[in-house]
């Protein structure tokens, strides 16, 4: 057995010669297929949140810090800058599914946001070196499908996402907008979804009203059309 292999994935756990393990874990990713190594980067986000109390979130050193945006940015975002092979359309689909089914598989709440903020929050650096794109063109995908499939959990954390975006107006508007041209307008099917959506995610309801209200100059709530319906004028 490496003597790695008994922690390989457990990062919290490390203490010492943390530049050995970092590159032994990347090794292992890089030979990884696709989306196995999504996948494994996520279960291991999942792994290093679940190790702290929910009221003591981790605070990673500057080193792991780097680590982590390296392998989030190569097998998650695929960015231009990381050196990672773009996906094709239907790789990007498998993504999407991979996240999906993560969150929602996950039962912890702590453990769930702290792996979407990971993700997914925008910082000032992350503006500075360009992510932003990359992040909402994933994120808007990813929570359409979350509509489209209904994961609870996924939108729950997407809802906390929105309130601490709130400062980034333009960012959490965007992807209102997504979920207002995917499903209002392209995809009426999926109607029923949004008009019961505050029985499966009272939050996200709150935080795509909230939005809503934003987005459009007019917004009135016509109550014969279920629990949650706009109607945009």
């Amino acid at each position: 057995m490496n003597e790695y292999e008994e922690d390989t994935w457990s990062i919290a756990s490390w203490k010492a010669d943390i530049p050995s393990k970092v590159s032994y874990v990347k090794r292992l990713l890089s030979t990884s297929q696709f989306p196995e190594c999504s996948k494994d980067v996520i279960h291991m986000l999942e792994k290093y949140f679940k190790a702290y109390a929910p009221d003591t979130p981790p605070n990673p050193g500057l080193y792991l810090s780097a680590f982590l945006d390296d392998v989030i940015d190569l097998y998650i975002f695929y960015s231009k800058g990381s050196g990672a092979k773009p996906l094709s359309a239907i790789q990007d689909l498998q993504l999407l599914e991979v996240i999906c089914s993560c969150f929602q598989d996950q039962p912890s709440d702590s453990v769930r946001c702290g792996v979407f903020y990971l993700l997914f929050g925008i910082s000032s650096q992350d503006i500075k070196d360009g992510k932003v794109d990359r992040k909402v063109e994933i994120l808007t995908k990813l929570v359409s499908m979350a509509v489209a499939l209904q994961c609870d959990h996924l939108l729950e954390s997407m809802a906390i996402w929105m309130q601490r975006h709130h400062h980034r107006a333009g960012i959490v508007l965007k992807v209102t907008s997504s979920i207002v041209e995917d499903y209002t307008c392209l995809v009426p099917a999926s109607l029923p979804f949004l008009q019961t959506l505050a029985s499966h995610s009272p939050l996200m309801a709150c935080q795509l009203m909230i939005a809503l209200i934003s987005l459009y100059p007019v917004v009135i709530i016509d109550k014969h059309r279920g629990n949650f319906f706009l109607t945009i004028l």
